[in-house]
């Protein structure tokens, strides 16, 4: 299994990363939109990954991260029923290490709500799965207040987007699921719900 990868960051595109190992390696590296803008500038250069390897019969993924907190957290998140790869990969893209902890241990429901995909009722089996799970991790610095959401598009226009796939239909699971792709993309409420509408046709 691989758990951590060094070397120079060729490309990044769609979330995935290209990274040069050994001259003669290059792996494929799935991050969050965060983390693709922030490693844009380092394309050429030399980074290094955290990684979690995931090994399905239907999948060999691997899941990168700039810190090993992020990866154990990312374990703890797929222990639980209902959390996916993606949903826990969105989660830990959003949220640094210490927010989580700290909406985990306020019982904020409301903080885990704010990512794509995730419901009222996920959220709560966050809380309820990881209540106690991260004690370890209590002497991170807590966050500032108002910090929780780190997500590049203002919440504002995911709300707006969803409500209007919401009133033209589609179900709000279907809405939460094609707005999670297109977190990152630098576009307007109409493009937005544009690009949302042309993929919900082609399901």
């Amino acid at each position: 299994m691989i758990a951590w990868l060094k070397g120079h960051l060729v490309s990044i595109e769609g979330g995935e990363a290209i990274l040069e190992v050994g001259g003669s390696v290059g792996y494929s590296v799935l991050i969050g939109p965060n983390q693709t803008r922030e490693l844009q500038s380092q394309v050429g250069k030399e980074v290094e990954f955290f990684i979690y390897h995931l090994v399905r019969e239907d999948a060999n993924k691997l899941y990168g991260f700039r810190h090993a907190v992020s990866r154990r957290l990312f374990d703890k998140l797929l222990g639980i029923s209902g959390v996916g790869p993606k949903a826990a990969e969105m989660i830990l893209d959003l949220f640094e290490p210490a927010q989580l902890v700290f909406a985990v241990q306020s019982e904020d429901p409301s903080a885990f709500t704010k990512v794509p995909g995730v419901g009222k009722k996920t959220a709560q089996k966050i809380i309820i799965d990881l209540k106690g799970k991260l004690d370890d991790l209590a002497s991170l610095p807590k966050p500032a207040p108002g910090t929780f959401r780190a997500s590049p598009r203002p919440s504002g226009i995911l709300d707006d987007a969803r409500s209007a796939l919401v009133n033209l239909g589609f179900g709000e699971k279907e809405a939460d699921k094609v707005l999670a792709k297109q977190i990152g993309s630098e576009v307007g409420l109409d493009e937005l719900i544009r690009r949302c509408l042309i993929e919900l046709k082609q399901n």
